[in-house]
């Protein structure tokens, strides 16, 4: 995965942070879905970046919050959008006509083209 590993090295090279996207679908993203992350690859990166960070002397400063701060606000940062996804993705349903076995039902698709309920 190329993005974790530039952002690794980054880190190394003395960057202070990185800016990553992330998205709960990656492949479905609407933009950058070549280099969204997924929330899993997300939390394994920011344990690499730590680890990466205290080896070459960069740890967080005291008065700064630490990696386990960090992971307690993504995960509520990522509640958050799990059901902003979800309320976007029930909102986002349209009902269109399709064809099937000569009579015309009809079939809600997300805005991705996805049937959702026939």
């Amino acid at each position: 995965a190329v993005i974790p590993d530039l952002a690794a090295a980054a880190i190394a090279a003395g960057a202070d942070g990185v800016m990553v996207e992330v998205h709960p679908i990656p492949d479905r993203a609407l933009s950058d879905a070549d280099q969204a992350l997924a929330f899993e690859d997300f939390d394994l990166m920011l344990g690499r970046i730590e680890a990466i960070a205290e080896a070459v002397g960069r740890g967080a400063s005291e008065g700064s919050a630490g990696a386990e701060e960090i992971v307690i606000e993504i995960g509520r940062r990522r509640a958050r959008l799990e059901r902003a996804y979800e309320l976007w993705r029930r909102l986002s349903t349209v009902v269109v006509p399709e064809a099937s076995g000569g009579a015309l039902g009809l079939t809600r698709t997300d805005l991705a083209g996805t049937p959702t309920l026939t």
